[in-house]
């Protein structure tokens, strides 16, 4: 059970921080 929790907290962070690096990139650009 425990390796299946590390593995769905993985998958979410190789989902999400895509997502707030692009959000970085398009803040940085508006300056």
């Amino acid at each position: 059970m425990e390796n299946y929790r590390a593995r769905a907290i993985l998958l979410l962070v190789i989902f999400i921080f895509p997502a707030l690096v692009e959000c970085e990139v398009r803040l940085y650009d508006f300056r």
